[in-house]
């Protein structure tokens, strides 16, 4: 009835069913404010806004005609629709406060990934690029808009290289987790080859991809492998770092079908060396056999101290004549003149060992025992000299 004659219309129904589901949503409008709302500004505008407009609704659902209650009801309607105004007015300002921020800090953010010196592209939802840093078009050079993220794997330096970036880049696409190459090769179109780690993940609706530089990182390893694999006494491999080279060489000779010579060598008498003048003059012994060795072997061959006297030679692509050469230039350097050691100047002579492959083992493991046992006969035979793999032991 009181909102009917605020319309100047007698009472009808469906203004009061309006008015009291109207005061409803604003009743469930106010609790929900006030529970989310606490401490926020637009929060408390938005809440009396609700509460304004819920008395106005209650007050017109009373009972009765009452022309003080219907202009407090048309007051807190007027009250909730400025109440109202001024929330939108808040959230207009607080919007536009968020964009320029947002804005703000996507322009540091790229200003910061322009300055890094390493690949940064970032790819959309149908993986065509929508932004590059300017060392991505150093290394990889233009990157049209909307060139697909496929195209990226072309700079891989092999086709095996390539598989793995493009399974990387659809794993990362496919799957929404980060995907990373951790030791792979670019190819950048000057012809310059990196070693380059491969990180692609995903970030709300884009794709980054990272490339960082591990050439620094890949020198340092090698060197500490160096360490690692190297006799500290005389600077030739050591017996792990003389297995890795040895398979690694036998396999290439397998694959090229080509020939390759082991050389076993052992001083000779060299316990004598240091009992009698300790072993101060030994390790001089041995140093300079290591430089002898260097100076008559090939540039091209393999030098290792894998035992105490014991030493090896690797000879790649060489045949069983010319390994027998090289056999005996090494010997002739070894007895060639005395050692210079702080005892004086001492003789030294060494036997040797020869096997090659395939002839005398088509691996690795066969190729050793068979130069060992080719050693061995050596030293049966007086020492001084070398005995091929295929020699008997003379009765």
């Amino acid at each position: 009835p009181a909102a009917a004659t605020l319309c100047g219309m007698d009472a009808a129904p469906g203004i009061v069913a309006l008015s009291a589901l109207r005061a409803l949503a604003l009743a469930a409008i106010l609790i929900a404010l006030l529970r989310r709302g606490r401490g926020r500004a637009d929060g408390r505008w938005a809440a009396a806004a609700a509460g304004a407009w819920l008395l106005a609704e209650l007050l017109l659902l009373l009972p009765g005609e009452n022309a003080g209650r219907s202009l407090a009801a048309a007051l807190a309607r007027t009250v909730g629709v400025f109440a109202l105004a001024a929330f939108l007015l808040h959230r207009m300002r607080a919007g536009a406060a968020r964009t320029r921020e947002q804005a703000a800090w996507v322009g540091t953010i790229e200003r910061v990934l322009n300055e890094i010196a390493e690949p940064v592209i970032l790819y959309d939802a149908q993986g065509g690029a929508a932004w590059a840093n300017p060392a991505a078009e150093a290394w990889l050079g233009a990157i049209p808009q909307g060139a697909p993220i496929e195209e990226l794997a072309r700079h891989a330096l092999s086709a095996a290289e390539e598989e793995a970036w493009l399974e990387a880049l659809a794993s990362a696409r496919r799957e929404g987790r980060r995907q990373v190459l951790p030791r792979t090769l670019l190819r950048q179109p000057d012809g310059v080859v990196r070693p380059v780690e491969l990180v692609v993940f995903p970030v709300g609706g884009y794709l980054v991809v990272l490339m960082r530089d591990v050439s620094w990182w890949m020198a340092r390893e090698q060197r500490f492998q160096a360490l690692v694999d190297e006799d500290p006494l005389t600077g030739l491999l050591n017996r792990r770092g003389l297995m890795r080279a040895a398979r690694r060489e036998v396999a290439r000779a397998q694959r090229h079908h080509r020939p390759l010579g082991l050389l076993l060598i052992d001083l000779d008498h060299f316990k004598e060396v240091n009992d009698r003048f300790g072993h101060g003059v030994g390790d001089e012994v041995l140093r300079e056999f290591a430089q002898r060795l260097r100076q008559a072997a090939r540039a091209s061959d393999l030098l290792a101290r894998y035992g105490g006297e014991e030493f090896a030679v690797l000879l790649p692509e060489t045949e069983p004549a010319q390994a027998e050469r090289a056999v005996e230039r090494l010997l002739e350097e070894v007895r060639a003149r005395p050692f210079a050691t702080g005892a004086g100047e001492l003789r030294v002579t060494a036997s040797a060992g020869l096997a090659v492959f395939p002839e005398d083992g088509g691996d690795w493991e066969s190729l050793f025992r068979a130069a060992d046992r080719a050693l061995y006969l050596a030293k049966r035979a007086g020492r001084d000299t070398w005995r091929p793999a295929g020699a008997r032991e003379a009765s």
